[in-house]
């Protein structure tokens, strides 16, 4: 399932885009905007937003099987745009981190009930991402120059910095593998001022960075899921248009063996919000 900015665009699409079935999903509040630059994990099984473009940027919000419902307990911090978020401690908790307001490098953990504020990174990294690298949290890149080729991952007494990336990024996705490696897709290079549509890989044993592939489209500010061994991709945009694509993984080492384009959205919709789901769900 994916959930749009606008909730009345969500839809439900199986896994090589053959069906795609509009998605029913109410909210407290406009459906408009009430999902609008949010970002979600899942924690003990269920499904939240945090943050997001609203009054206060500290909304958290549980999909009830369709339905958003706003808890009362509020993130520490504001999250209004180019956060991340990601499941930790076996899916029991969720790490917020790298909101909009200055300096950008605060970090939130919600266990399902309470919110606690945890390390602070080095840098800023605004529109960069978190996701498992060696079994931590790991982020890279990011849209202020002290944070643009940095990689940070989250240690039991801090954020540790690893080796530069080879580019200053942002926008881009990033996913855990369960061999331990990291792959970061897509984005923006500020360097070289344009969209991307490369896969580095973050090797566990390596500990260095290897241009890993390439999507068949480039694309900035979509959201990502690994589904067993293959990764749904979801735009976002580039310059010309909003494409759906997926990338097929082979074998303990989790080699890409092809990548897809497997259709379009309508139009801009940034980070969505993704949820695998049986396809009877809320349609």
């Amino acid at each position: 399932m994916v959930i749009l900015n606008s909730l009345v665009f969500s839809f439900v699409i199986n896994g090589d885009g053959s069906t795609k079935s509009a998605a029913q999903i109410n909210a407290p509040k406009n459906l408009d905007d009430y999902t609008d630059y949010a970002r979600s994990a899942v924690v003990a099984d269920q499904l939240y937003i945090f943050g997001g473009n609203d009054v206060s940027g500290r909304k958290i919000a549980r999909l009830d099987t369709c339905t958003f419902v706003q808890l009362s307990v509020t993130l520490n911090h504001d999250f209004w745009y180019s956060h991340a978020a990601l499941p930790i401690e076996s899916g029991s908790k969720a790490l917020i981190c790298f909101g909009s307001t200055s300096p950008g490098n605060y970090c939130d953990v919600f266990n399902g009930v309470s919110v606690v504020t945890t390390h602070s990174s080095a840098y800023s990294h605004y529109h960069a991402g978190l996701a498992f690298y060696s079994g931590r949290p790991t982020t890279v890149g990011g849209g202020q120059t002290d944070g643009a080729r940095k990689v940070e991952t989250l240690t039991e007494t801090g954020w540790q910095e690893l080796a530069d990336f080879s580019k200053s990024v942002y926008g881009h996705s990033l996913v855990g593998l369960p061999n331990g490696d990291m792959l970061l897709i897509g984005g923006y290079s500020m360097d070289e001022s344009s969209y991307q549509n490369s896969i580095w890989r973050l090797g566990a044993v390596s500990g260095t960075w290897t241009e890993d592939g390439a999507l068949p489209k480039t694309i900035l500010d979509g959201s990502a899921i690994l589904v067993d061994e293959t990764i749904y991709y979801f735009g976002g945009y580039n310059d010309v248009d909003y494409p759906i694509q997926r990338i097929d993984l082979v074998g303990t080492d989790f080699t890409i063996e092809k990548t897809e384009l497997i259709g379009y959205q309508e139009t801009f919709f940034g980070f969505p919000i993704l949820l695998v789901v049986d396809t009877n769900v809320c349609i």
